[in-house]
């Protein structure tokens, strides 16, 4: 019989990490999507502070002065970088996916990338907890291959 050089099939770490990142960047653009709801409806609210807490100071102890640790800003700032990196390691999942499922010379390399994508993106809570999971599992996936 003649060796057949292609492989059969597809590999199962491309599938998880490409799943994994479409998974960690539905979740960075639903946390998108809900920061853009809180800043438009109460993120105006709390930063000016409320109208009966008692000089100005919001919830907290600060939200209404924005100087404390849980003032407006701070916290859509740590918003925006959470979303940033859950859409980054989204990424990264997905192209060290589909570059496994194109050629399988570089799969240590990649597999690396998206093991290191999932650990962040479980470090921030992405991809609804289930994505940095698949993204974990398939970048060992990758390591692991012979």
């Amino acid at each position: 019989m003649e060796s057949v050089s292609r492989r059969e099939g597809v590999d199962l770490s491309a599938v998880l990490a490409i799943v994994a990142g479409a998974l960690m960047l539905a979740g960075g653009i639903v946390a998108l999507s809900m920061m853009g709801m809180w800043t438009s409806q109460y993120g105006m609210t709390m930063m000016q502070g409320w109208p009966n807490n008692g000089g100005g100071m919001g919830m907290m102890g600060g939200a209404g002065g924005g100087w404390g640790m849980m003032s407006g800003r701070f916290m859509s700032a740590t918003i925006w970088t959470a979303v940033a990196i859950s859409l980054g390691a989204g990424i990264v999942s997905v192209v060290g996916g589909y570059s496994i499922y194109r050629d399988n010379a570089g799969s240590s390399i990649w597999g690396i990338a998206i093991l290191i994508a999932g650990v962040v993106g479980l470090i921030v809570m992405s991809g609804f907890f289930v994505g940095p999971i698949l993204g974990i599992i398939g970048g060992i996936l990758a390591l692991v291959r012979k």
